[in-house]
């Protein structure tokens, strides 16, 4: 059979070819003959345009050919065993076979072929399926029987590997002493039995079709294994904390006869933290994972005993959270209380043992039983399987999408910095597929978008039924942590226009916002972009509106400058407390922007690029119409008002000679004078740091409104509309 073909550039080119029987074959047996050209159009009763004799081959034998011209890769390939024949001069449009006649029945009788008379074969290599997809020997040319690889790839390939020309392994390798393996190295498409102690530190992340653990085979921190189809663990797997066990296909099995053990590690607890849990394992018990906690720690979200028919964002007879004992359900979330050690110990281990969840999962999503209100139907569910899972794939699932909104919330837990701490800002991360997360505490992570094995969170159903976890939701890595915050890596989303502000104030109350302007976004309300600021008693929230709804996250059209944007607050402490308001991060053109708070009740426009905004909250108070978040174009698009704490300071325009002369009642002086027209273009600025700025009257097109700002040298901004 033709195992290889390779195509590269100049004389480049080489067929590899393997006896793949179990019985040796005579010289002369069979011929590699090519057709070419109009040969190829219809090489049917001709002689073939070049043939050549296969020598015998052993059972497994590979053999190489290549052309008798200048050839220079890949290099490792010519090892003086290569057999050269003007057959590999072909083009990317020839035909190749192997018969047992190399006359005009070669045809007749090929058994085997690559190739057509279309182009199909240009600067490229493709190797002969094996391992679990392997194929047989075809008297009939399907792209489909072959994996198509770079020239490059094949290349670079290292020893071992039956992309590499002139080897082409069958059957079964397997791991045989420390970094030893008896028939080729392990891939993708090779069935792999470990018989020896391996480990993925010392002997590399593993990709195999299907898995048999014989020996102890151990998923460090960081790493993976992969399997295609089945595993069978007859010996001892573990996957320690932050390793993955990642599987490919929905039907594959796994059967544990010996030991597998699924190692989570919490993030940082303090004492009578709760953690929100799921199972990647079968039947494990609570009791016996969590044998450390206190045994009446273990709850389960009921959506459907809550009703909150008052809106206080509680459960009105408070029997939405429910006891649990016994075995988990896979995909279910559950909470579990940090150990009651003395000394208290910051971290919580746990391990999994049993058979790892594989494949399609259903898990029963309910509605809340309050039926006046659609934004409060929760549900505690979790990652079921051993790696991390992307949140995007199992929001954006179109079964998922009629049944889940498209925010998931993470509960995390914030340990005070120190004794002046008073209020601790315990409260829910939160990720939306369509604009992105946000924190739950100050310096606290970002959701990434994947989700952790182990993880338990909250989402929103809109309707009742049953969600579907299945294998392609899955990653291999991502899987770093209990709630995975973002990296430093920018992906497509983050690169969007995005502001994150942030309330808080020195004494630990803290809550996060996120708007962003994303294509696709509107401004009513839409799951994938928007999400509910979902009440945790957190002391202080900070949301923006869509109606009546308030957001933490909220996604609206892509960004023009104009946008007036209401803020909302809400204080549960029962006392007059100082909080600010700051800019946390800004991502795409936001970066380049002048950003406003607006405070409607003091009549104040404040530059928060420059700095935080402090403010008082009164006890127990809700502000739902005192700020705005505004732009450049808005602001210049009011009339005369003061930013910042100068309201005893105004511009004074007068004219002179065909000029405007600007200066202010205190005669303050100007660093800058920025000069618009009425739709929001910058026509004219002019650097002084004088107290009178002098705009010439021709830099005025027309008769009509235009808006004047000016910068003063202590970072104060005056805005005054004027027509010249």
């Amino acid at each position: 059979m033709i195992t290889q073909y390779y195509e590269g550039d100049g004389n480049n080119k080489w067929l590899e070819v393997t006896n793949i029987s179990d019985s040796p074959t005579q010289d002369d047996a069979y011929f590699l003959a090519l057709y070419r050209n109009e040969d190829a159009d219809n090489p049917i009763g001709i002689n073939p345009s070049i043939k050549k004799s296969i020598p015998g081959l052993d059972p497994g034998e590979t053999i190489t050919y290549c052309t008798s011209f200048t050839v220079n890769a890949p290099a490792y390939a010519m090892d003086g065993n290569e057999i050269e024949t003007s057959i590999c001069t072909f083009d990317g449009d020839d035909i190749i076979v192997i018969s047992t006649t190399d006359d005009s029945s070669c045809w007749i009788n090929k058994v085997d072929i690559i190739g057509n008379s279309n182009i199909w074969g240009t600067d490229t290599s493709l190797v002969r399926k094996y391992g679990c997809e392997s194929v047989q020997p075809s008297s009939g040319f399907d792209p489909e029987d072959w994996i198509q690889y770079d020239i490059a790839d094949i290349n670079n390939a290292a020893t071992g590997y039956n992309l590499r020309i002139g080897e082409h392994y069958i059957g079964v390798t397997r791991f045989v002493s420390n970094n030893t393996w008896d028939n080729g190295l392990p891939d993708i498409y090779r069935d792999v039995i470990i018989d020896k102690y391996y480990n993925t530190t010392a002997n590399g992340n593993l990709e195999v079709c299907n898995l048999t653990i014989n020996s102890t085979l151990e998923i460090d921190a960081g790493h993976f294994i992969s399997v295609t189809n089945d595993l069978t663990v007859n010996g001892t797997l573990e996957v320690f904390h932050q390793g993955s066990l990642y599987m490919i296909h929905d039907s594959g099995k796994v059967e544990n006869n010996g030991t597998l053990n699924i190692h989570k590690t919490t993030t940082s607890l303090k004492p009578y933290d709760y953690t929100y849990w799921s199972s990647p394992v079968k039947d494990a018990n609570l009791a016996t994972v969590f044998s450390a906690s206190p045994q009446n720690s273990f709850y389960t979200f009921e959506t459907q005993n809550y009703i909150d028919t008052d809106n206080d964002c509680n459960d009105d007879d408070g029997n939405a959270w429910q006891t649990a004992n016994g075995t988990m359900e896979t995909g279910k979330g559950y909470t579990a209380m940090a150990p009651n050690t003395t000394p208290f110990i910051d971290t919580q281990s746990v391990v999994f043992s049993g058979e790892a969840n594989n494949g399609i999962i259903d898990v029963a999503v309910e509605l809340s039983g309050d039926d006046n209100t659609t934004d409060d139907d929760w549900n505690l569910i979790g990652n079921p399987y051993p790696s991390a899972i992307s949140a995007d794939a199992l929001l954006n699932d179109l079964h998922n999408k009629t049944l889940l909104s498209g925010s998931i919330y993470f509960w995390t837990h914030s340990t005070a910095a120190d004794s002046t701490q008073k209020y601790c800002s315990d409260d829910y991360a939160m990720y939306t597929i369509g604009t992105g997360g946000i924190a739950a505490y100050e310096n606290g992570g970002i959701p990434s978008g994947f989700i952790a094995s182990g993880q338990g969170f909250f989402i929103e159903a809109k309707a009742q039924g049953n969600l579907i976890f299945n294998n392609s939701m899955r990653v291999k890595a991502e899987n770093d942590n209990l709630f995975k915050t973002d990296s430093s890596k920018e992906d497509e989303k983050n690169e969007k226009d995005k502001i994150w502000l942030n309330l808080y104030n020195d004494e630990g109350a803290f809550s996060q916002i996120l708007i962003g302007f994303i294509e696709g976004a509107s401004t009513s309300y839409d799951t994938d972009f928007d999400g509910l600021r979902f009440s945790s008693n957190n002391f202080i929230s900070f949301y923006s509106f869509i109606a009546n709804q308030e957001l933490a996250i909220q996604g609206l059209p892509p960004f023009q400058g104009n946008e007036i944007i209401p803020l909302g607050i809400t204080s549960i402490i029962k006392e007059d407390i100082e909080l600010n308001i700051s800019i946390a991060q800004l991502k795409g053109k936001l970066k380049e922007q002048d950003i406003y708070l607006f405070d409607k009740e003091l009549n104040k426009l404040h530059l928060l690029n420059k700095e935080a905004y402090s403010f008082k909250v009164k006890n127990m108070e809700k502000l739902t119409d005192r700020f705005t978040l505004q732009f450049n174009n808005a602001i210049l698009n009011t009339d005369e008002i003061v930013i910042e704490n100068v309201e005893n300071e105004k511009l004074i325009v007068s004219r002179k000679d065909q000029q405007l002369r600007v200066s202010t009642t205190n005669n303050s002086p100007i660093s800058s004078l920025e000069v618009y027209d009425i739709l929001g273009r910058k026509i004219g600025r002019y650097s002084t740091g004088n107290s009178v700025v002098i705009i010439p009257n021709n830099i005025f097109n027309v008769m009509e409104v235009y808006i004047l700002k000016a910068y003063l040298e202590d970072s104060k901004v005056l805005i005054k509309k004027v027509i010249p």
